[in-house]
């Protein structure tokens, strides 16, 4: 009997110790957040996607690579200016070698500037589906790293609501429609992983500028401390549900 108690003492030991080395080995120690202004931490303290972003993954470095304003489509905003290209920060988001893991957290900024969607494979980066493609083809050309394009949350008030037409009479729905079939084009598999953070987000048409909204946002738009919880919260989940394997 008391042989039997030990031997199963040692076999939970084991396998303590293999869940253990399960764990670390799937680790992500080095992340590149990519994108926008929520990417940016607009109107937010200093550290707040960054320091989520570390403590969930459990990560030595969270290098953040946000640009205010910046879309996937390279074309001159009518109403905005540009061209605010995130493509053209694309070459210093691949400096970092270390890197395990890339996010890529934007589009708003598309529907909400009114630029041309275009359609997966095209190669004018003045379409949203252009310029996504050309960033996605260049990070998984100068980079080993997998890549998380998270599609984004639903606008409540910044630009309008995102279940009304922009002036290319599309919803951001159609936009994150395109940005997925980009994504699952063959030449990506393996390598670009869809978190549709946008379905998932928490936000619905019917509340738009009340209650989500009013939580999750400061503006309708840019993530208040909870929008940043929540966002995180969806990309760690992703994380450990399809891509740690």
């Amino acid at each position: 009997m008391k042989r039997n108690f030990i031997l199963i003492c040692c076999i939970a030991a084991v396998a303590l110790c293999l869940c253990s080395a399960c764990r670390e080995e799937s680790r992500v120690r080095h992340i590149v957040l990519y994108g926008d202004s929520i990417t940016a931490e607009y109107g937010a303290p200093e550290g707040s996607y960054t320091r989520l972003v570390q403590q969930k993954f459990h990560a030595d470095t969270v290098y953040r690579y946000g640009y205010c304003g910046h879309r996937y489509s390279r074309a001159v905003s009518a109403t905005h200016g540009g061209p605010s290209w995130l493509g053209s920060y694309v070459g210093d988001v691949c400096r970092q070698a270390d890197a395990d893991l890339i996010i890529l957290f934007a589009g708003t900024n598309d529907y909400g500037h009114n630029m041309p969607l275009g359609e997966p494979g095209d190669t004018a980066t003045t379409t949203s589906c252009g310029g996504l493609q050309y960033i996605l083809d260049y990070l998984i050309e100068h980079t080993d790293a997998p890549v998380m394009l998270c599609t984004p949350f639903p606008n409540g008030a910044v630009h309008r609501l995102s279940t009304l037409p922009n002036e290319q009479g599309l919803v951001m729905a159609d936009y994150v429609a395109a940005f997925k079939a980009v994504a699952a084009q063959e030449r990506y598999r393996g390598r670009v992983y869809v978190n549709d953070t946008f379905a998932d987000c928490g936000f619905s048409p019917e509340d738009e500028v009340v209650d989500s909204v009013r939580v999750y946002t400061t503006d309708g738009l840019h993530l208040s401390a909870l929008g940043y919880e929540r966002l995180t919260d969806l990309q760690r989940a992703y994380y450990d549900c399809a891509m740690a394997q």
